[in-house]
């Protein structure tokens, strides 16, 4: 999706859901390939490719968000504020960081000995976040927590 290029409804819901959800599929699917003793590069790409079925969930949306957005920068970290979050966000935020510190030690850690137990654990987490922001990605909590990561990226750009 590029901003200003508004595709169809049905092709945007297809869109949205495609990346993610087959990234997740492709991450279950890694987690179980060798039924009995699972090859440590299997679950390796499981856990990062699960992190980035997480990670292109809440981008997708964010990108949606500002593209649509005609409120500067400035005036969206005033809308964000310092609210607490609902448990439902509060989880998806959790398995967004923990999905990505699994990915940073799957791709980095050599050292690091993954189980299927552990890999399924967070796959699981990752199913939950998914059910969970179904329920944000429209609201106010889904909007501060797409706007929190593009202001977060607009940070680490300067």
């Amino acid at each position: 999706l590029v901003c200003g290029i508004t595709p169809s409804s049905a092709a945007t819901t297809r869109m949205t859901m495609s990346l993610p959800d087959s990234l997740r599929g492709v991450a279950r699917d890694l987690a179980t390939l060798d039924a009995r003793r699972p090859r440590q590069a299997s679950l390796r790409r499981s856990v990062s490719t699960v992190y980035y079925a997480a990670f292109h969930l809440l981008v997708d949306a964010a990108v949606r968000r500002v593209c649509a957005s005609r409120t500067p920068a400035g005036d969206l970290a005033a809308l964000i504020g310092p609210a607490p979050l609902s448990a439902p966000a509060q989880l998806v935020c959790r398995t967004l960081i923990d999905a990505q510190e699994a990915r940073e030690s799957a791709d980095y850690d050599i050292a690091q000995r993954f189980r299927r137990s552990t890999v399924t654990l967070l796959l699981d987490q990752v199913d939950r976040a998914f059910a969970a922001w179904d329920g944000l990605r429209t609201g106010a909590e889904g909007q501060g927590i797409t706007m929190a990561l593009i202001l977060h990226a607009r940070g680490r750009a300067r």
